[in-house]
This record gives C-alpha cells, sequence and structure tokens, in this order.
C-alpha cells in the first residue's frame, strides 16, 4: 500500500516535533490544528507509524546538518558540570549525564522523548527563584 503525501499541516507538525522544542500539543497548535483538539491530534500523530518515521528522518538530518551527535552533547555537558559558574548549572548538567547513564534508579529514561518546552516547565521553579535571588543581590 502506497502512503499517501503528507498534508500541509502533517508536515509542518512533523517539522516542529522534529526540532524538539515544543510539546506534541504545541507542534499541533502551530501546524494549524484546533487548539481544543491539539492534543489528541498530537497523539494520533504520534502513533502513526509513518509519521513518527518522518519526525525521526527529520530530526537525524537537522542533527547532521549541525553536526550534532551524542558524544557532542555528552562533551558538553561534561565540560560544563566541570566549569560552570554556578552550583546549580553544575548539578543540572551532572543530572543530565546521570540520567543518560540511567543511574537514577526509574526515573525517566534517557531515551524518553523530552521537549524543550517540557524541561524548562520543569525548571520553572529553579528559574522564578534563581530570578528573585539575582534581583535580590542586584538591589543590595
Amino acid at each position: 500500500m502506497t502512503q499517501k503525501p503528507f498534508t500541509s499541516k502533517q508536515r509542518r507538525y512533523i517539522e516542529l516535533r522534529a526540532l524538539g522544542v515544543y510539546s506534541g500539543a504545541e507542534c499541533a497548535r502551530q501546524a494549524g490544528y484546533s487548539v481544543h483538539s491539539a492534543r489528541l491530534q498530537a497523539f494520533k500523530l504520534d502513533t502513526k507509524p509513518h509519521i513518527a518515521a518522518a519526525i525521526e528522518e527529520h530530526a537525524m538530518a537537522i542533527s547532521a546538518r549541525h553536526r550534532l551527535d551524542e558524544d557532542f552533547v555528552i562533551e558538553r555537558l561534561i565540560s560544563l558540570a566541570d566549569n560552570a559558574d554556578t552550583s546549580a548549572s553544575q548539578i543540572r548538567a551532572l543530572d543530565l549525564l546521570g540520567r543518560h547513564l540511567r543511574m537514577f534508579g526509574n526515573e525517566r529514561a534517557a531515551d524518553a522523548p523530552v521537549s524543550f518546552a517540557d524541561e524548562l516547565e520543569s525548571l520553572s521553579d529553579e528559574i522564578r527563584v534563581a530570578t528573585e535571588q539575582a534581583t535580590r543581590l542586584a538591589r543590595a
């Protein structure tokens, strides 16, 4: 059975999802799917094998184009852990390395897809506290 070409919304979803910056629902919204059905559309798209394969292919093309690979990321994280300006930055780099090595038991697997937006959201409390501390120090 021949696969039909992707619709313009599907192509845009694939492009956005491959970047790994936004959640599936946000990718669906930005691709033009209804705000009310974006989560469901993202789930449906992510579970279609030809869509998932296209996302993976597009992500690999992006990685190759920018010369990014697992070794590059790990080397940068090690460098950040060794040379971080703050203990929070050092801890975060070590945390990501530890997760990659699956050193922390049943926590999220290192190969689980996590978008930048999800990571940023998970760090929002730490970012708020750091911002408040920086503001207080600047006023002092």
